[in-house]
């Protein structure tokens, strides 16, 4: 594979004990920072273990609050995003792949055009 193939960048993030360390956190902010940089916009987190459930919903907060911050002048979005975080903070496992979103959506009633 070439260089010019690799896209993205990823970070490991840490647990120790079963528990997300926060520096985490840290890395993912760093990490989309230097993927804005690189006009790059995806950016991976690799956590390996396991009972890291609660981890993995703070972690899934913590991007949808990075995307409150981005959509702030749309309304709408914003709404969106917020019933979505609530529902992350209130312990609904909500996932962010696309699928797992859209199920979300669909749970809370949003109807979106095509």
């Amino acid at each position: 594979m070439a260089l010019e193939e690799y896209k993205g960048v990823y970070i490991f993030a840490q647990q120790v004990d079963n528990k997300l360390s926060p520096i985490a956190l840290e890395l993912l902010g760093k990490a989309r920072d230097l993927a804005n940089d690189l006009d790059d916009k995806e950016v991976t987190a690799i956590l390996l273990g396991s009972g890291l459930g609660d981890d993995l919903v703070d972690l899934e907060n913590e991007a949808v609050r990075r995307i409150l911050n981005v959509v702030k002048d749309d309304k709408y979005a914003v709404d969106v995003w917020t019933d979505i975080l609530e529902k992350g903070e209130n312990g609904r496992r909500c996932g962010l792949e696309f699928t797992a979103l859209s199920d979300m959506c669909a749970a809370m009633g949003y109807k979106f055009c095509t």
